[in-house]
């Protein structure tokens, strides 16, 4: 399904010139949850003893270790969004200003990552139905989490981090 979507995307951006990039992003963006979401499992699965929130154990540090878990595979998605963003998405060569690239992606992820860990800590401790499993569970909030964060990872990314270059790529809209 990628390969089509890539391929309507590319035969879209004829006309609408960001469409090309917003999937490339997407498809970046799909790489980086399943490295985020992956690493957490993996976290989960092998830890899970240390984030039991029975009613026996202390919930605030069953969540916070939770938190460092989800903090953990952020950084982990973080570290290979950096290099995909940057050289597949953007399309950005290397350039005297990468210390200044790479200092504004921090800033601009380290956002990204508060919102990310906040939505997916706040999902994962007041919003729980009996149905799921506390693993279950442990995904949904990163899927919330995941969600809030895409829009500003964009255009922080975008406008900030891989800035837009006027001479080398024209945002058009063509009506037919």
């Amino acid at each position: 399904m990628t390969p089509a979507s890539l391929a309507i995307s590319k035969a879209i951006s004829h006309r609408i010139s960001i469409i090309w990039q917003i999937a490339k992003f997407v498809v970046t963006g799909i790489l980086n949850t399943l490295v985020d979401w992956g690493t957490l499992t993996l976290l989960i699965f092998s830890f899970r003893k240390y984030i039991n929130v029975e009613p026996t154990y202390n919930i605030i540090s069953g969540i916070a270790i939770y938190s460092l878990y989800k903090s953990t595979s952020f950084v982990v998605a973080m570290i290979n969004s950096y290099y995909w963003n940057k050289y597949w998405t953007f399309s950005k060569p290397n350039t005297r200003k990468a210390k200044t690239e790479f200092l504004q992606f921090l800033v601009a992820s380290t956002i990204g990552f508060a919102i990310n860990v906040g939505t997916a800590t706040c999902v994962f401790s007041y919003v729980r139905l009996e149905s799921f499993h506390i693993d279950q569970w442990g995904l949904i909030g990163a899927g919330f989490g995941t969600l809030f964060g895409l829009t500003l990872n964009f255009l922080a990314y975008k406008f900030i981090v891989f800035r837009y270059q006027p001479n080398h790529e024209r945002v058009t809209m063509m009506i037919v």
